[in-house]
């Protein structure tokens, strides 16, 4: 599919290693499209990503003529595997572009096979359903904490339409 996906002629894209204040900026306007996800900010990316003692992660940065980030994905490569690190957005309208780009990348580099952990929106899973990306049985279970005072046990909270969760918020791998 990436084959034939034209991006926008208003739309840039960037390959870095770091998060600036856009970062920021994008966290601030998206976080409310995403009741349940984890924190975003440059300071957090960084820590996530940009420090990483054993991986060199890239970004894949999607902005407009104004140099505002509109879209990121944080990547990395081992040997012919490309994993998804994380994917955000304030609009699920650049979502293609940032899979389309990737996958384009991922040809370039020989890379076998591309793998994204994602639990959340119809959206975003079938965005990556059509751009080749299939469901594998997995058995990691996310747990959610609520107090059950302050929350009902129904509702929007428990929703998976309203989650936003990828690599990124994973704390073990046990």
């Amino acid at each position: 599919p990436e084959t034939f996906y034209r991006r926008p002629a208003d739309i840039r894209v960037q390959v870095n290693d770091r998060f600036d204040r856009r970062f920021d900026t994008l966290w601030e306007t998206a976080a409310e499209r995403f009741p349940v996800v984890g924190e975003r900010t440059a300071k957090y990316l960084t820590w996530r990503f940009g420090r990483c003692p054993d991986t060199d992660y890239r970004v894949l940065c999607i902005s407009n003529q104004q140099d505002e980030l509109l879209a990121y994905l944080v990547y990395r490569q081992h040997g012919t595997m490309i994993l998804i690190g994380d994917i955000f957005f304030a609009d699920p309208r650049h979502i293609d572009t940032l899979l389309a780009e990737l996958l384009r990348l991922a040809r370039k580099q020989k890379a076998e096979a591309v793998i994204a952990i994602y639990l959340g929106s119809q959206t975003v899973c079938g965005r990556l359903k059509h751009f080749g990306f299939w469901q594998r049985p997995c058995e990691w279970k996310a747990l959610l904490y609520v107090d059950k005072k302050s929350a009902p046990p129904t509702g929007p909270l428990f929703d998976p339409e309203n989650w936003h969760l990828t690599y990124a918020d994973i704390d073990t791998d046990e």
